[in-house]
């Protein structure tokens, strides 16, 4: 399995089958399978938001947001949330001891550089890795939620639908829930050299006649890099996973059956999808959200004061020395007393990775 880009999302290219992706979509499902305005088994609308114009980002606290590192833009990109605009201040991406995998996690703004203040978000989840025996997501239906164009026309053959070609009218534009299954062995370490090595999750697009459909079964498309796959659990909502990567076809569209026959089965199986597993990132997220928090402990306490003790006064921080940038808070070159301050007006503040709860 190979993979690359094309446009605005990851494509991946399977065996010898060139699988090209199109720039402009969104959440995809069947004309009989949509979800109603009464649909209410999903996490708050306004934690999903807009990335520019390619792509989607999902909030995961009032003042943060992930999305996908391949689209473009970055600090100074407008976001919108709610039908409310926002700026990212600033973004971290992850580092090449964590995985390099395709994530962006990033500070937003008003517009007027007051904080962002969401009142709708969901945090990251927190499961052990899959390689040290925890199945968390597999087999575990999960909520897709993005930005894009919607389903176009029908692809048939002998008056049988295989798949769906992808309305790309609105670019970024359009909001669409839906629904999946994460499917069993989809927990693996991608090396997508020269692009990321990364852990992902896999989930496929089938007919809602398939043993394994979900009722609102769907796949994201082009626009719905960084959009996010939600799971619920007794607490709530979690982030499991940011949209990375779909499968698709010369002409831009989603596949759930065989162009040759639909009726008989598709030796290449249906489309699929990718995401990259949140969790796997999280100790990195925690320790990147908030400004203050040192050790990564998601809190403000005395290790912290104790970290940035050990480097007091240093002017040497830059990208090759990992401690002293993580101590030099506010980025200026030095460990000082502006730096104790952030600590300061943060103090005993805990940045708890829970659930949105349920409502």
């Amino acid at each position: 399995m190979h993979l690359r880009r094309t446009g605005f999302l990851v494509t991946i290219i399977v065996g010898c089958q060139c699988l090209f992706v199109h720039p402009a979509e969104a959440v995809v499902l069947h004309p009989d399978g949509e979800p109603d305005a009464f649909w209410t088994a999903h996490p708050p609308a306004g934690a999903v938001g807009r990335w520019g114009g390619s792509a989607s980002c999902v909030a995961i606290t009032p003042n943060h947001i992930l999305t996908t590192e391949h689209q473009s833009g970055g600090v100074g990109t407008t976001v919108v949330f709610a039908g409310e605009s926002y700026r990212v201040a600033e973004v971290w991406l992850v580092p090449a001891g964590s995985g390099v995998a395709d994530l962006r996690l990033c500070r937003i703004e008003t517009l007027d550089g007051d904080e962002a203040c969401l009142q709708e978000f969901v945090p990251p989840a927190r499961y052990d890795s899959f390689f040290a025996g925890d199945p968390n997501e597999l087999d575990r239906e999960f909520v897709l939620g993005g930005y894009g164009d919607t389903r176009g026309e029908p692809l048939m053959t002998n008056g049988l639908t295989y798949g769906y070609l992808w309305d790309e009218s609105q670019g970024n534009r359009q909001f669409r829930w839906a629904t999946n299954r994460v499917d069993s062995g989809s927990f693996t370490l991608f090396s997508t050299i020269p692009l990321r090595f990364q852990t992902v999750l896999l989930a496929d697009f089938d007919s809602l006649q398939a043993a394994d459909a979900t009722e609102f079964e769907g796949i994201p498309a082009n626009h719905d890099s960084g959009s996010g796959w939600f799971f619920r659990d007794h607490n709530g909502w979690t982030l499991g996973g940011i949209s990375w990567a779909i499968e698709t076809h010369d002409l831009p569209a989603s596949w759930f059956a065989n162009d040759l026959d639909p009726a008989a089965e598709d030796p290449n199986g249906p489309d699929f999808m990718g995401a990259v597993r949140v969790s796997d990132y999280t100790d990195w997220i925690c320790t990147n959200l908030q400004t203050g928090d040192i050790d990564g402990d998601c809190g403000v306490t005395f290790s912290d004061i104790d970290l940035l003790s050990g480097l007091w006064l240093d002017q040497e921080c830059n990208e090759a020395d990992s401690n002293c940038i993580f101590r030099d808070l506010n980025q200026d070159g030095i460990v000082d007393m502006r730096d104790f301050a952030i600590i300061h007006r943060r103090w005993g503040e805990r940045f708890e990775l829970g659930s949105y709860p349920v409502k």
